[in-house]
């Protein structure tokens, strides 16, 4: 009984890396049997976080509007939040879903670099602390009183207390929080996109003697299995994804258009652009993340068709043989599996330069109105 509870627990490990896995589980939204600490009660502290941060960001932005360099350019900031608590409520609700799709991807033999995806990470949750460092510096030096409400602090220590606390709590939001999920949907995609691969290199090494009705049939069989996660996939993660995405182009316009702001680039510093460069890095960084990976799925769905048509064609033409391909025909008959943003966008990798066009269009055109 404990070999075999051991035993899942190294395939889980083996899928999703345990620190990954150890976020998403103090988030609430993945089942850890095999993890002692009580990340239910985290996950409880996690969700207050996440109704204290939109609260008080829509507060601040209420009360301070005309304080605000650039009115657009806040309400998208401050939206960020707001889409990032959809996003992790959108798969709060289907975590039975996801505890299902989880256990059809242990039945998969291919693995990611769990070292790597763990060291990223890592980088990710130390970014609330770096983005924090930028914005308190900023906020001291300039003598802003935005975070309190418009009430001047005199207590220097009070008031590095209270905006390093706040942006903390902000940035583990967004973007530590919608990075991680960025990341999540991402080694799912990639675990998929691999077995398809595989699945083409047992095609491409099998003789075309070999390759059998009985053969093709074990093939189409695993392939069946990857769509059918490939359905899950899309049934729980397209709509979360589309809001991430949706957030990071919405961070970038709100940066793109301090930047063309000229009353904005008054405010001379060093920390106010390296918190640019950071957020920039974030956002960016994860719809690439995302489009290229999940837009690597109808790549290499369409190489599995070409590999399964050549060896097919060869069998034939060789042998000799005319076979009843009503199966095959069947099976093939479909369409490449898109994965896509809540049907909206299309995730292909050439999507990322309609996607980064659309927001240097758009963005120049909202600032110049």
């Amino acid at each position: 009984m404990f070999s075999e509870s051991g035993s899942v627990i190294d395939r889980t490990n083996r899928l999703i890396p345990r620190f990954l896995r150890l976020i998403l589980c103090y988030t609430g939204l993945v089942k850890a049997s095999d993890i002692n600490v009580g990340y239910g009660r985290i996950s409880v502290v996690f969700v207050i976080i996440l109704l204290f941060v939109n609260v008080d960001n829509w507060i601040l932005l209420f009360t301070q509007w005309n304080l605000s360099y650039s009115l657009k350019a806040n309400v998208a900031y401050v939206a960020t939040y707001f889409l990032a608590a959809w996003a992790w409520f959108a798969v709060y609700l289907k975590k039975k879903q996801l505890d299902d799709l989880l256990m059809k991807l242990k039945k998969i033999t291919v693995s990611v670099e769990g070292e790597k995806i763990n060291f990223l990470v890592l980088i990710l949750c130390c970014m609330p602390i770096a983005i924090s460092t930028t914005v308190t510096i900023l906020v001291i030096r300039m003598d802003f009183a935005y975070f309190s409400y418009g009430c001047k602090i005199k207590n220097l220590l009070a008031k590095i207390l209270l905006v390093s606390l706040k942006n903390i709590l902000n940035t583990i939001v967004f973007p530590t929080f919608t990075n991680i999920m960025a990341v999540f949907y991402c080694v799912i995609s990639l675990i998929l996109k691999s077995e398809i691969k595989q699945v083409t290199r047992d095609i491409q090494n099998c003789r075309y003697e070999d390759f059998s009705e009985s053969k093709r049939i074990e093939i189409l069989r695993r392939k069946s299995r990857i769509n059918d996660a490939l359905r899950c996939t899309e049934d729980i993660f397209s709509q979360p994804s589309f809001i991430i995405i949706a957030a990071d182009l919405l961070i970038s316009f709100s940066i793109l258009s301090m930047y063309l702001d000229s009353k904005f680039l008054m405010v001379e510093g060093l920390s106010i652009y390296a918190e640019w460069i950071l957020y920039a890095i974030n956002c960016l960084g994860s719809v690439i993340f995302i489009l290229w990976t999940a837009g690597g799925i109808p790549v290499v769905e369409s190489e599995f068709k070409e590999a399964f048509h050549e060896k097919m064609s060869s069998r034939m033409l060789l042998i000799g043989i005319s076979e009843n391909l009503k199966l095959e025909k069947w099976f093939f008959v479909k369409q490449d599996h898109v994965l896509t943003g809540w049907g909206v966008l299309s995730y292909r990798r050439s999507s990322i330069f309609a996607v980064f066009g659309t927001l240097i269009t758009y963005t120049v055109l909202i600032v110049n109105k």
